[in-house]
């Protein structure tokens, strides 16, 4: 393979021979006594871009400044129109360029390359570029260059060297001229651009230097095999694809301006760089080594006649009469001076080239001195010609005793281990004519008998025409590092036996975690074979909970150089997984980068088993002793209950802890009442029940229907967990256990806790978490108790106020009630007496208007009152509660919502009263939302076995409830709302919520509210539900003929209202007695009965301060006159005769005040 050969040269034996060339044509500089530090810039050709020039360079400028003492090393991105213009002004010191740039620094601006750079790919090296030519793997007309002809092609740059001119040389070669036989010649400016341009179709054919395919591929943007690659190369050992000839690789170059000694460090320390160092990585590259011969290089430009040789091969007449022009001139005009011309000409000419062998020689003779290695130069035979000061200290030998001695006299080496002389190894260079190196274990012997351990190589000198002329030997002392490295090589063996032998597992990782190697203990520890872990990622072997966080964990352990007490769990080869205690360290090149860790494992199983366990009863005690205090000291069940499961988790560590209590519906649920550690609304996702059915089968339903505790072992594995194991096992939930509360030998309900570990509760934490559970019942129970008293102590306290201002409203609204049933009986007689166009008829109706306003005041007032009680009937209340407040938000911009679950039982209520009451939760509703929005009314049944409303007994109940959007009712006024009188609103009595929370009493229910400030209110009411099957109670009927003459016996002891009354009635032909009290009345009603008649209808007033009142009064009327017909009268609406008429003999009841037109139309009736 051509130029391959050149791959194997040893670095410091080839320094010699390029520092020769580079003294003589350099200009040595002043510049570097400076004691202060330099810059130094260094343009690198960003062929792909300034981001990527720096994250592929940067690393070396480190490099450089980190080992070049006094110098700061700095990149410098350049464009391919950059590279010229730094060189002409002189802004960068150091060039790293393609081959043809540097080709053309080197000629028009001096600059001289000091190494070429050597790159690698899949473990093979390369100092060599070639070009490739690429198409689709499915274009079947492109298979040579000669089908290029006519098709689309794209390069990167026109000045690109491996991106487009090596093969543009290959194209002139086969006779393809790319300006006229393309159909189109475009470049992309990048490598990458060109192959996605192939890759979609974009043109036909492509080419990009070497290695582009491949490092492409390895990034994911292409696939290698979709390509065809056009007159490929077989070269043996290159790695990359190639169509054309090889070139040396990229050199690195110093500007003319640059100092010669800056430059031979930076030298020394390139070809010192380790291959597998970050900077080399960095660079993707290998390393460096000595610089190439890049003629071919400059062939290649002179062929495709590119900068700098443009105009190669052309000559003007400017040019012949710049070189021929004296000539001609002697020829054709002075003949007889050529000879003498000639002889000043040759004259001068030697003494020129005399003065630069000269300086050459100095130069060479510097460099020799100079350098640091020893070297010793020969001729063809073998013969010594030159020798530096340091060959002569190791030979022992002076240059002028030795010079045109044999090698072999002088430079006598044997070999270390044997002792036996070693063949010189001129002869062998000369005879295969490339570098070679001596062996590891090479002892040079002095003229004085002194022995030194040596290493490097022997190179052939050859001439322009490639004869070989000589050899030159490049060789240092390496007796310490050879003595250091047997010392090391026994240090190793001593240390591998004891790393073979140690009772501790060992492993070694690489910097992305993977096993580099592991000792026998290790795999005798997990059952693995040797062949079975290395190479693999240790979290292959990792516990999924730990494998999780490895890669974070083990950047942490990177960050800080050691791990200390790591707990690790790791797969045995058979399943199960051993905890281990690791202890390591990391270990790192000269550079500083990672190399590999250093770790030691301990097998800690029986050691956490003995721990875990003490632990879990420790906790489970400590749990319980700090829960018993919260029991002291908490101020409600609710603090208790939240706290209770906050110590469960935080002192406890367990995952989650929950209080269910049972609910007596349908489903048999179990109501989260206090919960703590759980995420995502786990307890709203899951549906627990304690009935026998796939949600009760759980450990909370099992625990409440049988009483006892039950645990789930592993949540992923019990069949009876199916249902919840899902959000379970989301949320590291691995087992759990759930606890009975009992009162009075009953499940009221379960303290739930889970776990983040499987089979979690062990016999002495379960004995403990039931004495937890047993005082968290008692502690319960005591809250409840004392709840109950205080709710009993508020209910008494808000009864007796209301009961106080109903005793006052009583008597006032009985008197009041009769004015305003006389005021209304002589209005209605005005009215009779005026037409409806009157004046005054339309002040009479204001009138009336008016007093219904205080009748229905006075009937707020008595609702208050001991002993009143509503009109029940068996109602559908669903139909109510929808038509009042439908009614009641007529008109307004609020919107009902409405829910009612299915079969919703019928109450006994006073449909007037409830009406009221829905009547002043709708108003409130209005008024906290001014600007509109819903009002949710929502209807169902409720069966309490045991009372869980606060002053409510056991039984069935409707539960309505009414939530509103609007402003809420703040903390500090909510307990009040129900008093009489207490409103926070500008206009208003007080008295609608008071009046509403009397009914509902009344009714043997309960209404209770909630409310946030900001959020709304929700009020509900709670009635006492009936069976369908009940019968209504049966109201008395006698009928009448509509135009029949009825007499009417009115017993009242207010002369007001009986005169009203009595007009009235005899304007429609009724007959009317008027008598003041009961003992008049039965006189009155004996006496007609004696005639053998009747009075129609009866009417009584109950209460007659200086007489009879109704109540007795019917009870002796009907030992007269069982089917008389009676009607009970008064303004103590809360009397229980008003309520319970019937079962004192009434047939009906009148309220006062009344209208007479409503007497009238219910005297008919009855």
């Amino acid at each position: 393979m051509p130029g391959q050969n050149n791959m194997n040269k040893q670095k410091l034996s080839a320094v010699c021979l390029f520092i020769l060339f580079f003294c003589v044509f350099s200009q040595p500089s002043n510049s570097t006594a400076h004691a202060l530090e330099k810059n130094v810039s260094i343009g690198v050709l960003a062929k792909r871009g300034e981001t990527i020039a720096h994250d592929r360079w940067d690393a070396t400028a480190k490099y450089l400044s980190r080992e070049v003492k006094g110098y700061n090393f700095r990149i410098v991105p350049l464009g391919f129109d950059d590279i010229f213009k730094a060189a002409e002004n002189g802004s960068v010191d150091f060039f790293i360029t393609n081959s043809a740039y540097y080709v053309a620094l080197e000629y028009d601006f001096g600059a001289k390359r000091i190494a070429t750079l050597t790159n690698e790919y899949k473990g093979k090296t390369t100092e060599f570029f070639a070009g490739v030519v690429f198409t689709k793997k499915n274009r079947e007309d492109v298979n040579s260059f000669k089908d290029l002809k006519g098709k689309s092609f794209m390069a990167v740059d026109p000045f690109s060297f491996g991106g487009w001119l090596v093969a543009k040389r290959e194209f002139l070669s086969a006779e393809i001229n790319p300006d006229e036989d393309f159909s189109k010649l475009l470049f992309g400016e990048t490598h990458d651009a060109v192959v996605l341009a192939v890759k979609n179709g974009d043109v036909d054919v492509g080419t990009v230097r070497t290695g582009t395919l491949e490092r492409m591929e390895s990034e994911g943007l292409i696939n290698i095999n979709n390509f065809k690659i056009i007159n490929k190369q077989n070269y043996e050992n290159f790695p990359f694809v190639s169509s054309t000839r090889f070139y040396p690789e990229w050199p690195i170059s110093k500007a003319a301006h640059t100092d010669t000694a800056l430059a031979e460090k930076v030298l020394v320390v390139l070809l010192n760089m380790q291959p597998d160092s970050k900077t080399a990585k960095n660079a993707h590259l290998a390393g460096w080594t000595i610089p190439d011969n890049y003629q071919s290089v400059e062939d290649c430009l002179k062929a495709v006649m590119v900068r700098p040789f443009e105009n190669w091969g052309e000559i003007t007449l400017k040019d012949i009469l710049r070189q021929y022009g004296v000539w001609f001139f002697v020829v054709v005009t002075l003949p007889v001076f050529v000879f003498l011309l000639l002889a000043i000409r040759q004259r001068d000419i030697l003494k020129i080239k005399n003065a630069e062998i000269s300086k050459s020689e100095e130069n060479l003779r510097t460099t020799l001195n100079s350098i640091g290695d020893a070297v010793i130069s020969t001729d063809s035979r073998g013969r010594i010609e030159r020798m530096n000061p340091v060959a002569e200290k190791l030979t022992g030998w002076d240059i002028a005793d030795a010079v045109k001695k044999p090698l072999y006299e002088i430079f006598e080496i044997r070999n270390a281990q044997t002792g036996k002389r070693i063949k010189n190894p001129t002869e062998k260079v000369i005879n295969i004519g490339r570098v070679i190196g001596l062996a590891n274990h090479t002892l040079l012997v002095s003229k004085d008998g002194n022995e030194y351990q040596i290493a490097d190589s022997a190179a052939p000198i050859k001439n322009k025409d490639g004869e070989i002329t000589g050899v030159v030997m490049v060789f240092r002392d390496v007796t310490e590092e050879y003595n250091m490295r047997e010392a090391l090589k026994e240090s190793r063996e001593k240390y591998k036996t004891l790393y073979d032998n140690a009772p501790l597992s060992y492993q070694s990782l690489d910097e992305k975690g993977y096993i580099i190697d592991v000792n026998p203990a290790w795999l005798r520890t997990f059952g693995y074979s040797k062949d079975e872990v290395v190479g693999s990622w240790i979290g292959d072997f990792l516990h999924p909970d730990f494998r999780k966080n490895f890669a974070r964990k083990f950047e942490i352990f990177k960050k800080r150089g050691y791990a200390h007490d790591v707990h690790l769990k790791i797969r045995h080869k058979d399943g199960h997984y051993i905890d281990m205690l690791q202890e390591g360290s990391i270990g790192y090149y000269e550079d500083g980068s990672f190399k590999q860790t250093y770790c030691v494992l301990k097998d800690i199983t029986d050691r956490l088993k003995a721990e875990e366990a003490l632990k879990k009863s420790n906790r489970a005690l400590k749990t319980l002793s700090a829960c018993n205090e919260t029991m002291v000291w908490a101020k409600s069940e609710k603090e208790l209950l939240n706290d209770i499961c906050r110590i469960i988790v935080e002192e406890g560590d367990y995952k989650l802890a929950w209080v269910g209590v049972v609910q007596h519906d349908e489903d048999k649920t179990v109501k989260p009442v206090a919960h703590y550690g759980f995420k995502d609304d786990y307890l709203e996702n899951v549906k627990i029940s304690w009935g026998d059915n796939p949600k009760g089968r759980g450990p909370t339903g099992k625990c409440i229907r049988e009483g006892v505790p039950e645990i789930c072992r592993d949540i992923l594995t019990d069949p009876e967990y199916k249902v919840w194991r899902d959000e379970a096992l989301k949320r590291g939930y691995k087992s759990s256990i759930a606890l009975p509360l009992k009162e009075a030998g009953e499940v009221f309900g379960a303290l739930n806790i889970y776990a983040k570990d499987p089979d979690a509760f062990g016999r002495d934490e379960l004995r403990l978490l039931e004495n937890l559970a047993g005082d968290l019942s008692y502690g319960i129970r005591m809250f409840r108790i004392r709840e109950e008293r205080k709710r009993a102590r508020n209910e008494l306290f808000r009864m007796q106020k209301l009961e106080s201002v109903g005793t006052l409203a009583a008597g006032i609204a009985h008197d009041f009630n009769n004015l305003l049933t006389a005021l209304f009986g002589n209005i209605s007689l005005a009215k009779m007496k005026l037409k409806a166009d009157h004046p005054a008829y339309e002040a009479l109706n204001s009138a009336e208007k008016a007093m219904d306003r205080a009748t229905s005041l006075t009937n707020q007032l008595l609702t208050f009152s001991k002993g009143g009680e509503p009109l029940k009937k068996k109602v559908e209340i669903d139909v109510i509660v929808k038509k009042t407040v439908e009614f009641d938000l007529s008109g307004s911009n609020v919107k009902a919502v409405f829910e009612q679950k299915e079969n919703l039982w019928p109450v006994l209520a006073d449909k007037g009263q409830i009406q009221q009451v829905i009547s002043n939760l709708v108003i409130n509703a209005k008024q906290a939302m001014p600007e509109g929005g819903h009002f949710y009314v929502t209807m169902e049944n409720v069966d309490t076995e045991k009372s869980e409303i606060p002053a409510v007994k056991e039984g069935k109940y409707v539960r309505i409830s009414f939530k509103d959007e609007g402003v809420g009712i703040k903390k500090k006024d909510i307990g009040k709302i129900f008093d009489p009188f207490f409103t926070t609103k500008e206009i208003g009595s007080g008295l609608g919520l008071a009046t509403a929370y009397s009914i509902i009493r009344k009714h043997g229910g309960y209404i209770d509210v909630e409310s946030t400030p900001g959020m709304g209110t929700t009020f509900f009411v709670y009635l006492p539900a009936v069976s369908r099957e009940e019968s209504d109670k049966k109201t008395y009927v006698r009928q009448f003929k509509k135009d029949k003459r009825l007499r009417v016996l009115l017993m009242d002891d207010d002369d007001l209202i009986c005169d009203s009354v009595k007009i009235y009635f005899e304007n429609f032909n009724f007959i009317v007695d008027c008598v003041p009290d009961g003992e008049t009345a039965l006189e009155e009603y004996k006496n007609l009965w004696k005639e053998g008649k009747r009075y129609d209808v009866v009417i009584m007033d109950l209460t007659i301060p200086k007489g009879m009142g109704g109540e007795e009064t019917v009870c002796k009327l009907l030992e007269i006159d069982p089917d008389a017909v009676c009607m009970v009268s008064s303004g103590y609406t809360d009397d229980p005769v008003m309520a319970y008429y019937e079962d004192y003999g009434f047939k009906g009841a009148l309220t006062k005040p009344f209208h007479l037109e409503e007497l009238k139309d219910l005297l008919r009736k009855l």
